[in-house]
């Protein structure tokens, strides 16, 4: 995917992000099996997905689409709101667990912790921009760190496919993607996540062997929530989804970062410190 800014970072002005067609794979229902979901994944984040085609723009390894290298993001950079110049993407949306999508829009959680469904490989990042789509989970409010559950009750419950429409408040910007395969990420990631270190500890040992990825999220509060009606090709065995409802892309006028600039700034510099003294670590970066 090819990428367009004009910058003008003084003005900081709303961003659009305009919408092109949808890859070849995403948004087809019909290479989806209807209802998979992962039942050992214990965060739910990480539901199973269903293969996807390498874009051209993507390499492949082993049949298997490679994560798309981001760019390294400087702490001043990450915590502004996007410019005012254009960005092409395509509107997508990335699935994750609804109390997690809540928790990151009220700006207790920053970082997201994947490895992809059964029948996928691995974990691939698709777009560095993105909204979050809610997904279902039923799971042990012991896995939550105190207060959580009780604090997202609505969410703890929700099924998206039973509801008439979702609002999707949230969008998150990848500012941090790493691969680890060291048991200190559990360490490094609790103050940044609402789930137990149980919860984190499990996550690590789904598909014992494969690397889990990292995503470190900046995340902004739209103004306008894009409201999208559910539809069969929005559930499945697959992490990301193209939505129709703003092919025209979402406008951050208004938007507010969910979690402070400055202290953003000083979780970044904190999270990075501790990853850089990991093993078995790489950063994704250009």
């Amino acid at each position: 995917r090819t990428h367009t800014k004009q910058s003008d970072a003084a003005s900081r002005a709303p961003m659009r992000c305009a919408a092109q067609s949808m890859r070849g794979g995403m948004g087809r229902a019909a290479q989806r099996p209807a209802g998979c979901r992962s039942i050992v994944d214990v965060a739910g984040a990480a539901v199973a997905q269903a293969p996807r085609r390498c874009s051209s723009s993507s390499s492949s390894r082993g049949g298997a689409c490679a994560p798309q290298p981001l760019p390294r993001a400087a702490p001043n950079v990450a915590a502004a709101i996007p410019d005012g110049g254009s960005k092409a993407t395509e509107c997508v949306a990335l699935r994750e667990w609804s109390v997690v999508n809540a928790a990151v829009r009220d700006g207790l959680q920053t970082v997201l912790l994947r490895k992809g469904g059964i029948s996928e490989k691995g974990f691939a990042v698709e777009a560095r921009q993105f909204l979050l789509f809610p997904s279902y989970f039923h799971a042990d409010a012991s896995m939550l760190k105190p207060g959580i559950a009780e604090k997202y009750a609505q969410e703890m419950s929700l099924d998206p496919k039973s509801a008439q429409s979702l609002l999707l408040p949230t969008v998150a910007e990848v500012t941090g993607h790493w691969e680890t395969l060291d048991p200190g990420i559990v360490d490094a990631v609790q103050d940044l996540h609402v789930g137990t270190r149980a919860f984190l500890e499990a996550r690590l040992k789904w598909r014992e062997g494969k690397p889990l990825t990292i995503l470190e999220l900046k995340a902004w509060r739209l103004a306008t929530p894009v409201e999208v009606a559910p539809r069969v090709e929005h559930f499945g065995c697959f992490s990301w989804v193209s939505l129709d409802e703003c092919k025209e892309g979402w406008s951050l006028e208004g938007a507010v970062p969910c979690v402070p600039d400055g202290e953003f700034r000083r979780q970044q510099a904190a999270l990075r410190g501790k990853i850089s003294a990991l093993s078995d670590t790489r950063e994704l970066a250009a």
